[in-house]
């Protein structure tokens, strides 16, 4: 293992639909390759969701930890080990590189054919559909950060008997989009409208199918980085937000709701969905402000995003803390 202070902790729960909530196997190490591989090897559509935690002094404290930190991590752990050590060093950097290339391309199968756990007739098609190809494009670049380079291509387009050219095309046009809508998440305010409705609408449908998993709560908190930003800016939002600025006040979370509903629409898109969608926030704002006595609805804690996605029951605040069980 590498010469290193920085300490990885993952665990992993099952989310399987008879195993909900199940702890699985874990890991502690100080190599972020091994790290990153078994993170590879475990997530799982909804079988398996990982938690992951990282300490820079010895154990002493831990910080939640991003899967796209983590392969970050990897790769420069893999470019120093052949940058820095002699012909044997950079032969078995490049042994690595490649078996974490095909365990990334073994992940991202799953999500592009994916079955969903409780299938009673589990069947996995011999190829994925255009649209699978671009949406795993999407799931690749919300987890990891990146687009899959050449190495990930080659070993997931060798899994199928025909030439997949269009597939990998469209899996990394996926990840462009997604990447363009994190880059708005984290600066809404560079954003036009426009723009921001875009992002929001790739993020939203994120949040809609199975093979996603527990990736969807990525999604979610880059939808409220830029619901909070849009809600203000937006000229059919921006009165309510100025009147109720609050995010749990019934008419906030109207406007909030409008922004969802236009951008899975579309601005140009079919004038009597965008006259409903007008409607129904005019009657949900009057009939927010004829209660004038209701508390607001508590908003959501902040700062999901930063750490690996998990669901609520496998979550424990321990950044200040050493985990245990890992």
């Amino acid at each position: 293992m590498p010469d290193t202070d920085r300490l990885y902790a993952l665990s992993s729960t099952y989310n399987h639909p008879w195993l909900s909530d199940v702890g699985g196997p874990g890991l502690l190490i100080n190599d972020p390759v091994m790290a990153m591989r078994w993170y590879l090897t475990t997530e799982r559509e909804e079988n398996l969701a990982v938690t992951g935690h990282v300490s820079d002094d010895h154990g002493a404290t831990w910080r939640p930890l991003l899967p796209r930190e983590l392969m970050a991590d990897a790769e420069r752990a893999l470019a120093a080990m052949a940058d820095d050590g002699g012909p044997q060093a950079r032969q078995s950097a490049g042994i690595l590189r490649d078996a974490m290339a095909a365990e990334a391309a073994d992940w991202l199968d799953h999500r592009l054919r994916y079955v969903q756990p409780d299938d009673p007739t589990p069947y996995r098609p011999d190829e994925p559909s255009p649209e699978s190809w671009r949406r795993g494009g999407h799931i690749w670049a919300l987890a990891l950060g990146t687009r899959p380079d050449e190495q990930v291509l080659r070993h997931l387009t060798a899994r199928f008997t025909t030439p997949q050219t269009e597939g990998a095309t469209l899996l990394r046009t996926g990840a462009a989009e997604m990447l363009d809508a994190l880059a708005l998440a984290e600066a809404p305010a560079h954003g036009e409208s426009a723009q921001l409705l875009s992002a929001l609408g790739l993020l939203n449908r994120m949040a809609f199918g199975f093979e996603t998993g527990q990736l969807d709560t990525l999604a979610e908190d880059a939808q409220r980085s830029i619901l909070d930003h849009l809600v203000t800016v937006h000229p059919a939002t921006a009165p309510v937000a100025e009147a109720h600025p609050e995010p749990g006040h019934g008419a906030n979370m109207a406007a909030r709701a409008y922004l969802r509903r236009l951008s899975l629409i579309g601005p140009a898109g079919e004038p009597r969905l965008l006259d409903d969608a007008a409607a129904a926030l005019a009657e949900a704002v009057t009939a927010a402000e004829q209660q004038p006595g209701r508390p607001p609805t508590p908003a959501p804690r902040p700062g999901r995003h930063r750490r690996f996605p998990a669901t609520p029951s496998t979550w424990k605040e321990t950044s200040r803390q050493p985990l245990s069980g890992g």
